[in-house]
């Protein structure tokens, strides 16, 4: 791509994964899985 180009940039919702094209309920459940996952990660790292 060169600088001449454009691109269209859409913005999303605060949910990536309904961005991603997953029903309602099944982005929710994805989305909190992955926040679980962030914050047992933070944890561990604090902890050592």
């Amino acid at each position: 791509m060169n600088e001449d180009e454009l691109v269209a940039v859409n913005r999303g919702n605060d949910n990536i994964f309904e961005n991603l094209g997953f029903n309602t309920e099944e982005a929710a459940d994805l989305k909190i899985r992955a926040e679980l996952m962030l914050d047992l990660r933070r944890y561990i790292q604090e902890q050592g």
